[in-house]
């Protein structure tokens, strides 16, 4: 049952922050194309708008305290001390590069925010890590993605109907918007909902599948390449996690090797279905592009190295070139020229250099495996899930920076409480 209300209360707190807006009135195609503005859906949003937030910090605060009220805390007690100590003391490195640098303040603020999404991510994988779904509640949870979600891509179709199809326009580059202020935050949404039930047999291959199929749906028409791509990699794992629970493990795997060859060339095929559905040009030739994604990660790098060596070694500081950062420094009018490295780049790992150069970096990504490491204890782990999910992390760390996205955090973290869990239900937690 706790996996089960965490489930509807991430849904609801992610779609419910703009919908009194969008649901106001976005048909035509000027204001259902990519983008919405912010400041007119935050003010036709009321105090909704913070519902979100409002969840991260509530959830925040309450899985670590949780965890200490726990009777056998004991069980999880060296896990826990680390993660505490890792966090606090990766945000005290930030903070004091944040000083040093004498950089806005605003910084602050939207890089303590990047990192409390993060610590609210690890407890969703801590929640997952302990709970299963029972079979009742695994049914209920399903129709109510089924619902939340088709209800975003029944949005994205209606603006769709009323404004591309008129205008010419193909269905992947209209990037209609759905129930959000973004077409990439209503993509997300489809792989967050993915991420929640492809890895969790409580729920069986049919129900997967719908969720899978409503997945794509929503990645096609926002219009996000790499969401479709993600979306047919976790097809594959899912096809083979149901060879494995009607066939054996072994038979699975003749039937994976055997595969490769028809797989290598329907990935091909597809791709190039991708390319001419969305009508944006390919991937790659636009990532090589000067203003491509890897044209502004060359530009960030530069831009780094320029600053000399210690803010290559140790960053500029926290927040320091996060897309809230950029955001909020460009709303208030500060100077882009005071703060070079606050520059806008699709890349996660970029961002982690430049707010905390490459030694912070490793502290980073030492911590993170130290830590999904020690919370595997117990139990048994899915290793193609694990790999499903770090495959696409990697991709999505280079096609943009998923430390700023709720649905993205919140949708790997539970993918990989799943995965690590191995989908066995435990009698006592703790």
């Amino acid at each position: 049952m706790a996996r089960a209300i965490l489930i509807v209360t991430i849904l609801l707190a992610g779609i419910f922050q703009y919908l009194q807006f969008i649901l106001g009135g976005v048909s035509d195609i000027e204001n259902s194309m990519w983008n919405i503005d912010v400041e007119d859906a935050q003010a036709g949003s009321g105090i909704s708008v913070y519902i979100k937030d409002g969840f991260v910090v509530a959830f925040g605060l309450f899985w670590p305290t949780w965890i200490l009220f726990q009777k056998n805390y004991n069980l999880l007690s060296l896990w826990f001390r680390f993660y505490i100590i890792w966090i606090m003391s990766f945000f005290i490195y930030l903070a004091a590069n944040h000083f040093i640098n004498e950089n806005h303040e605003l910084f602050l603020l939207s890089g303590s925010r990047w990192l409390l999404l993060l610590h609210c991510s690890i407890g969703v994988s801590v929640f997952f890590r302990l709970f299963s779904l029972n079979k009742d509640s695994s049914k209920y949870v399903f129709w109510i993605i089924v619902l939340l979600s088709g209800s975003n891509v029944y949005m994205s179709t209606a603006q769709l109907v009323a404004g591309s199809f008129l205008n010419g326009v193909g269905v992947g580059a209209a990037r209609t918007t759905g129930l959000f202020t973004n077409a990439a935050i209503s993509g997300f949404l489809g792989l967050a909902v993915v991420f929640m039930t492809v890895f969790d047999r409580s729920f069986n291959a049919t129900q997967r599948l719908c969720v899978l199929f409503i997945g794509l749906a929503t990645a096609i028409l926002s219009g996000t390449r790499f969401l479709m791509i993600s979306q047919f990699i976790l097809l594959i794992g899912l096809i083979y996690d149901i060879l494995i629970i009607r066939l054996g493990r072994n038979s699975a795997n003749k039937i994976a090797i055997s595969s490769i060859g028809p797989l290598i060339f329907i990935t091909v095929v597809l791709y190039t279905g991708l390319i001419n559905l969305v009508d944006r040009g390919g991937i790659f030739s636009e990532a090589l592009d000067d203003d491509g994604r890897f044209g502004r990660l060359v530009f960030g790098f530069s831009r780094l190295f320029d600053e000399g060596y210690l803010a290559t070694l140790f960053g500029a500081g926290i927040g320091m070139g996060t897309n809230t950062s950029f955001t909020l420094a460009l709303l208030s009018g500060v100077s882009q020229d005071k703060y070079p490295l606050n520059i806008l780049v699709d890349n996660g790992f970029l961002t982690l250099i430049l707010q905390s150069g490459f030694i912070g970096l490793l502290w980073f990504i030492a911590g993170l495996l130290f830590i999904f490491n020690k919370l595997s204890f117990n139990c048994e782990i899915n290793k193609t899930n694990i790999a499903i999910v770090l495959v696409i992390f990697i991709l999505t760390m280079f096609a943009g920076n998923p430390f700023d996205h709720y649905f993205l955090m919140i949708g790997f973290a539970a993918a990989i409480g799943a995965s690590i869990r191995g989908n066995q239900v435990i009698d006592k937690v703790f």
